[in-house]
């Protein structure tokens, strides 16, 4: 069965062509189904009225083996074709299955068998490799040059007068890249993204809960290469005995006796940490590159015969497991593409599933997440807080991530920077002043009283109960091509492509006002009742909310803007009931 938002996938990518967007990208979390979408590519493109093959693109073998089956399964009556290596695909296959190292590599005639002008897609699996030389060839193979930068006349050109009717479709989890190359240089719209949150707030993943165990480790004087630590020298700085059994002792402790899945940084450290666990009685088996028995491994984790499973480098993209209930970070990274990858592993629902807020709560519900942090001196890492953009010092002690988000959302224009743990927040909470509110630097030139959720959302809320039938909800988030969207409170976008900040707040702002110019005198920063006393209704509504969230003494002397504002803060994530799409141009 295809899901909802796999359906609006597609229905995307049909409209963008439509409207003359031949490059897309589409933004899903592991776990999600990206190959159950571009599975059902030979409709959406019959629909479109183009006709011809489609290649289908991947780097690794479980990638490459994963696609082809899938494209089998839901499309039965078509020819299926695999190129890499040894295998050699028909050249008029309706759907190859192709390894870029294979046919990417330089003077590579393996690519010159597949006739451009007979291939109506071309779609890219894990898609944030696009930039890398070995993509761009085939892509140029296929009428798809590298893109000049977006605020040039060239770009304009490029995109405009491209020839043919070929689609480039990319699908990728992590649209960033270590080496901050923008995927812009190969897709003109991110075209649909399901984000992490969603996915879990929808139920299409479980939810994660967080551990941040401190080691003895130093790995301050680690180098960098190509945006991470090197890999030689941090293999010897965290692969001791006394850290893996640290990371063995965490692991009794708060990992519940669940299937998991370790990271690790080289061979002998998969291989040492997955000795320590044997060493306390624990069913565990290492995986490297070259692995003879690797095969049998992962089926004896599929079937959940072994407990878990050490491995360096080789799961992070293209291997799938429900059964895995904890993630084991052993090795710190710098790269957030790569820290994502390897929470993905863990983030699936039963096989079996169709959705967890349907389904008794007796199944997997969640997957623990435990980051093993070392003294880094001037080294920043990723860590489980950044998944939600969550202050990088909070120490969540087992406590749901998207839990402790919606928390600290209830008021977004507070600093919790300096706060160290839940109960350190709830306690200030209780004790903040909340009618502190300022313009964020990015939006001075706003019309409008927006406010910051994260580095890459802001949002603009009105919901004064005494005045207005209905609530309002807008939102301006950072899209994957570094570019700006405007949303609906429902989610629905409001801009047929990313724009500059500046023009996206423009255009929210100008919807507002066409939609509800009372709404938009009300939300005005500088509206002259901002300093009017509060109405007894507002007055009503305050009290109730003060009492329900503070013990402090209910303040006097407030003006019509800061009860204002603290409704706002409050009410902030009520939608507007039966809240219509919005155009803007």
């Amino acid at each position: 069965m295809i899901r909802s938002y796999q359906r609006a996938a597609l229905a995307s990518v049909g409209q963008y062509y439509t409207d003359g967007c031949r490059r897309q990208l589409i933004v899903m979390p592991t776990g999600t189904g990206k190959t159950v979408v571009f599975s059902q590519l030979p409709g959406i493109l019959s629909k479109l009225g183009l006709t011809g093959q489609i290649l289908v693109l991947a780097h690794r073998k479980e990638l490459i083996q994963q696609a082809a089956d899938k494209l089998q399964h839901w499309n039965s009556g078509a020819s299926i074709g695999v190129e890499q290596a040894e295998n050699i695909s028909d050249p008029d296959a309706d759907i190859v299955v192709a390894s870029v190292p294979t046919i990417g590599r330089r003077d590579s005639k393996r690519l010159l068998k597949f006739v451009a002008e007979r291939f109506a897609a071309v779609v890219c699996d894990e898609a944030h490799h696009s930039t890398a030389d070995t993509y761009q060839r085939v892509f140029e193979h296929f009428g798809f040059p590298k893109l000049p930068p977006r605020d040039s006349d060239a770009y304009f050109d490029a995109t405009q007068n491209e020839q043919g009717s070929t689609l480039l479709l990319g699908v990728t989890a992590t649209p960033q890249r270590g080496d901050e190359e923008p995927l812009g240089q190969v897709y003109q719209n991110e075209v649909f993204n399901c984000s992490l949150r969603q996915a879990i707030e929808e139920g299409w993943l479980v939810d994660l809960r967080a551990f941040r165990i401190r080691t003895g480790s130093d790995i301050s004087r680690v180098k960098t290469v190509a945006g991470d630590f090197n890999a030689g020298q941090l293999e010897t700085a965290i692969n001791t005995p006394d850290r893996n059994q640290e990371i063995v002792r965490a692991w009794l402790q708060h990992g519940e006796g669940r299937v998991s899945l370790a990271f690790c940084q080289g061979i002998a450290h998969a291989q040492e940490l997955a000795a320590m666990f044997r060493k306390y009685n624990v069913d565990a088996a290492a995986i490297w590159d070259g692995d003879p028995e690797r095969d049998q491994k992962i089926e004896r984790l599929r079937r959940g015969e072994v407990q878990v499973i050490t491995n360096c480098g080789i799961l992070t993209e293209g291997f799938d497991c429900w059964r895995i209930g904890c993630i084991l970070l052993a090795r710190p990274t710098k790269s957030t593409l790569l820290y994502i990858q390897m929470v993905g592993r863990g983030t699936r629902i039963p096989d079996g599933v169709e959705n967890l807020l349907t389904t008794p709560a007796s199944v997997k519900r969640e997957c623990i997440l435990m980051d093993f942090v070392d003294n880094c001196g001037r080294h920043s890492i990723v860590t489980s807080n950044m998944l939600f953009d969550l202050p990088e010092t909070l120490e969540l002690r087992g406590e749901s991530l998207l839990r402790t988000k919606k928390r600290l959302e209830i008021h977004p224009e507070i600093d919790y920077s300096g706060l160290r743990t839940i109960d350190q927040i709830n306690t200030y909470l209780e004790e903040v002043e909340l009618f502190d509110w300022t313009v964020p630097s990015e939006l001075e030139h706003a019309i409008l009283r927006w406010h910051r959720v994260n580095q890459a959302h802001f949002a603009l809320s009105f919901d004064d109960r005494e005045e207005l039938t209905n609530s309002m909800s807008f939102h301006v988030k950072e899209t994957a091509l570094g570019l700006w969207q405007g949303y609906l409170a429902g989610g629905q976008p409001m801009f047929d492509h990313g724009v500059e900040l500046n023009e996206a707040i423009r255009r929210v702002e100008a919807a507002v006002r066409a939609f509800n110019p009372q709404a938009y005198s009300l939300l005005n920063r500088k509206a002259r009742w901002n300093n009017d006393p509060p109405t007894p209704k507002q007055l009503e509504h305050f009290e109730k909310e003060w009492r329900a969230r503070t013990h402090k003494q209910l303040p006097t002397g407030l003006t019509k803007g800061q009860v204002s504002d603290f409704l706002s803060h409050v009410w902030k994530k009520h939608a507007a009931p039966g809240a219509k799409s919005v155009a803007v141009n």
